[in-house]
């Protein structure tokens, strides 16, 4: 049925025709063969707990391991949250050929980023494999339960599998090598102290594992089958592939033959926690069988590392080297390539990749490029002709990369008289991108401190196009710099030279510019410190490097007999199901046969009007079931019940805010309604301008109706005037996001009486309600709310999981199939609302020994688009914190902005109330000049005072 195709051997075009059987469309490809049988696959092959599994091209190729271990093998104690490798609820302890060190190894993934088709090969360990009720817990499990580990349970299977481990490549950790290796995990409840006990019982000083445990620790997969497979890989699909080749000759070929394909090399894949809209690619090249590419070279004049070398490898090869004369400075490089991401993903993600990343972003604040920049690195880059070109990182990153290849980069020993040093700012001192980060390489006469060449100054995070601070840098030359006025001058030309660009996301430009001045001038202080007066020694030395091992205890009490149990001590009984991933949460469950997955359709722009919607992308796009709008909601289209007032579940003609839900697009799978979501081409009209903060809400005089009566107690007017002292100030609280570890999600079935909602939601009949109402059923007794426990929620999920279960009873209603609604974290964060910000003007009597007299208070809250959940009714009953003020007055402000609608986040209404008046008891002991604490006592509630 295919004609006049003129088959050679060796053809590699792809071929499209119809079965003559059963008509059905079939792509395919001639296979090339030798006496050993065919040379490629169209499979791949990998183990999990020791079974074996053969993928073909039945699952699309942006599938993650993640994905598959929960949704087609159903191994749901391997969690999932940021998608982003940051949280580390993903982690799966995999085992690798490492071809820097021709040896088998242990390295903890994030299995949210890793992808299935690059499991080949490769034998995975998950929660499921290492403990359970029937077969008995792990250790690490039972630790980390009796040690009270565990509270919403979410996180706690990731901590596992993190300390499996490293225990896996290192039975005798060190407790700073425990800590060290728990940047990647997050938890938002427990709190780490009791995580750090347990986990820091493994150290050798401790109760290291013992020899039985270390046994089940190293018997990884019960089969000792090599997987490797010389053969490569080559899979289709009908709008990309995917292949695997095993040689630089393979590569270089599929370079060549796609050169005008938009194509990804695939090494650690991390790249797409960070910039998810990449794409859409026809081809995937996958470089991890490569081994020419994982070179590891030391020379006395070279070190020499491969593309293909992981940075976890890096650091190691760093630090290795370091020791070797002209070399010391690999060890400054080493523990600033430590503070990128977390363990996890240092272990998949390639200094290759981080470069290429910064090449296609010039916006992402690489520190490998700052180090290697600094450090004077040559790379290498290669084409499928052969040629091979040498450029500094800088260059590197103005060269079009298409069919190129970045193969290598080497480093050269420095001198005796050359410092080098690199900096990272960043928010948190691990898993965090820098604010600013910056490298300096400067070459010193040690007698004059001369600068005798051209020195490097160079920084990340100011702006896309900024990099060497060159005018500073010519200037320097020849100057001492023990001389006041050159440092002076240098701080001036640097000041002018660095512009900061001004990004809502980064840090502000004033702030990012500080802190440019501040590391050099923390750099020449260091380099000149024989020189100089001790006094500014604390200016180099670092906190965070020299930060102690955290430590912290839990005492209890004696346990009186005559109140056993009470008094003893126990682990909560569900934990030790939570550490094995036993404990089922709602994301958790099974799909139901013929379920549907549901995807928002939400606006990219605020306060304006829907022009036109035209979804039919969306819905030729195979997979896709239905699309819902507002005219299709039964019932009343709002989520929230009577009698809060009414909150759209679908946006009719008005847009309030950037990220409201449009619609909702119902298809097979969740990926499908994802990317039939953004298919939808929305036009906007009579846009204006939207209010984004609270000020600019109090300016534009946007308020909701007052949320309660102004408050008044005693006679604060009268009782001012007459106070000896005034003191007037004020304070912003600004807002903060759940980042709950379980994502919304709720699930809808049909039963013979009406729905059952499985919903991960702290208010229960909220959300019976709230379904009642959408749907239009006339009891809510119809309605049957499930749940069994949260993956975190703080208040997030008291009544924006209305969100969520609402719809997903409304796509049930439609279309008469089971449908799940689940949120990724990026629809969360824009559709769902966060902590309120307040803000605080206030006045403050006060007498001769500063006992307050009188507090007025007029406080402003912002709300968002709706005032549902504001708890601004709270404050006034908690001002008063535990001070004694005989008069007050308090004016409550809720003020609208096109924003989400702000909800509760963990003490609604106390925390900011406390917090103000806790600032006012700040100025006050600023004011009087007084301890803030003898300042507190002296206006302390006394016995017999009413609060």
């Amino acid at each position: 049925h295919l004609t006049g195709l003129s088959l050679k051997p060796g053809d590699k075009r792809i071929f499209k025709g119809n079965c003559k059987n059963c008509n059905l469309p079939l792509k395919f490809k001639l296979n090339s063969s030798n006496q050993y049988g065919l040379l490629e696959r169209d499979f791949i092959s990998f183990q999990i707990n020791g079974v074996t599994y053969q993928v073909s091209n039945e699952y699309p190729l942006t599938m993650s391991l993640n994905d598959y271990l929960r949704d087609v093998l159903n191994l749901k104690g391997t969690k999932l949250m940021c998608k982003e490798g940051g949280c580390g609820s993903c982690l799966v302890n995999a085992e690798i050929i490492d071809y820097s060190i021709k040896m088998s190894k242990n390295i903890s993934i994030n299995s949210c980023l890793f992808p299935l088709y690059s499991c080949d090969g490769l034998k995975f360990t998950t929660i499921e494999g290492i403990g359970s009720k029937k077969t008995g817990f792990n250790e690490i499990q039972k630790r980390i339960a009796d040690n009270n580990g565990t509270q919403c349970g979410w996180c706690t299977p990731g901590m596992v599998m993190n300390m499996y481990n490293l225990l896996a490549e290192n039975p005798r950790p060190e407790k700073q090598e425990i800590e060290d290796s728990m940047d990647g995990n997050i938890c938002r409840c427990t709190g780490y102290r009791s995580i750090l006990t347990a986990m820091k019982s493994f150290a050798k000083d401790e109760k290291p594992i013992d020899i039985e445990d270390l046994n089940r620790i190293k018997c990884l997969n019960k089969s000792k089958s090599c997987l490797r497979s010389d053969k490569n890989v080559h899979l289709i699909q009908d709008q990309a592939e995917w292949f695997v080749p095993k040689d630089m000759k393979t590569l270089n070929d599929l370079l060549s033959q796609f050169s005008s394909t938009p194509y990804r090399l695939v090494s650690g894949n991390t790249s797409v926690g960070i910039y998810k809209s990449d794409g859409p690619f026809q081809v995937y090249i996958d470089l991890k069988s490569i081994e020419e590419l994982y070179m590891i070279e030391k020379y006395d004049s070279l070190v020499k590392i491969g593309s293909q070398v992981t940075l976890t490898s890096l650091i190691n090869a760093f630090e290795e080297f370091s020791s070797s004369s002209g070399f010391e400075y690999l060890h400054t490089l080493a523990h600033h390539l430590k503070k990128i991401a977390n363990r996890g993903v240092r272990n998949t993600a390639s200094w290759s990749g981080n470069l290429c990343m910064k090449n296609f972003h010039k916006e992402f604040p690489s520190d490998v490029f700052i180090c290697l920049e600094t450090a004077n690195a040559q790379l290498t880059v290669t084409t499928p002709s052969g040629i091979s070109k040498i450029l500094s990182p800088l260059e590197f990153m103005s060269l079009p990369l298409q069919s190129k290849l970045l193969y290598s980069f080497s480093v050269s020993p420095l001198t005796q008289d050359t410092f080098l040093r690199t900096y990272k700012i960043m928010p948190r001192s691990q898993n965090a991108h820098a604010y600013v980060n910056a490298g300096f390489r400067f070459s010193i006469d040690s007698k004059t401190m001369v600068v005798k060449s051209l020195p490097c100054i160079l920084y990340g995070g100011i702006s896309p196009e900024f990099a060497h601070a060159s005018n500073t840098e010519k200037f320097l030359v020849g100057k001492s710099l023990l001389n006041e006025n050159v440092l002076n001058s240098a701080l001036e030309i640097l000041n002018s030279e660095i512009r900061p660009d001004n990004d809502p996301v980064l840090a502000s430009p004033e702030y990012r510019r500080s802190l440019a001045l501040a590391l050099f001038y923390k750099f020449v202080l260091e380099i000149c410190q024989k020189e100089i007066n001790p006094k500014f020694f604390s200016a180099f030395q670092s906190l965070i490097d020299t930060r102690p091992l955290s430590q912290g205890s839990h005492t209890f009490p004696d346990q009186d007999p005559a109140f056993l149990p009470v008094t003893k001590p126990i682990p909560k009984l569900n934990a030790y199901l939570q550490a094995s991933g036993e404990a089922k949460y709602t994301y958790d469950k099974y799909s139901i046969k013929n379920q549907l997955e549901g995807a928002f359709i939400q606006s990219k722009i605020a306060n304006c009007q829907i022009g036109s919607i035209d979804d039919s992308l969306a819905k030729n796009r195979p997979g896709v079931v239905s699309i819902l709008y507002a005219k299709d909601i039964p019932g009343k289209n709002s989520f929230m019940p009577d009698p809060f007032p009414p909150e759209l579940l679908f946006a009719e003609d008005k847009i309030d805010y950037a990220g409201q839900a449009i619609g909702l697009v119902l298809a097979e799978s969740a990926a499908i309604a994802q990317e039939a979501a953004k298919l939808v081409k929305i036009t906007y009209k009579d846009q204006k301008v939207p209010i984004l903060n609270l000020f600019d809400g109090i300016k534009s005089g946007s308020f909701f109706p007052k949320p309660v009566d102004d408050f008044k107690y005693g006679d604060p007017d009268t009782a001012m005037q007459k106070c000896a002292h005034i003191i007037e100030g004020d304070v912003y609280l600004d807002t903060q996001a759940h980042f709950y570890m379980e994502n919304q999600n709720a699930t809808c079935e049909e039963t013979e009486d009406g729905y059952d909602i499985d919903c991960a939601t702290q208010w229960i009949d909220l959300v019976q309600n709230g379904v009642q109402y959408v749907l239009g059923l006339p009891t809510c007794n119809q309605v049957n709310v499930r749940i069994k426990q949260v993956g975190g929620a703080y208040g997030g999920k008291i009544t924006r999981a209305n969100i969520t279960a609402t719809a997903a009873a409304l796509g049930c209603f439609a279309t008469k199939r089971p449908v799940r609604v689940a949120l990724d974290l990026n629809s969360s964060f824009s559709l769902i609302g966060r902590r309120f910000p307040w803000y605080a003007k206030y006045k403050i009597g006060c007498d001769e020994n500063s006992k307050l007299i009188a507090i007025k208070i007029d406080w402003y809250c912002d709300a968002g688009n709706s005032p549902s959940d504001n708890s601004m009714p709270v404050g006034s009953s908690f001002i008063d914190n535990v001070y004694n003020c005989p008069n007050w007055f308090i004016s409550s402000n809720l003020v609208k902005t096109n924003l989400p609608a702000n909800t509760a986040v963990r003490s609604p209404g106390f925390f900011p109330a406390i917090a103000i008046m806790e600032t006012i008891m700040e100025h006050v002991s600023t004011y009087f000049k007084k301890d803030p604490i003898e300042i507190r006592q002296i206006n302390l509630y006394k016995k017999g005072d009413i609060t």
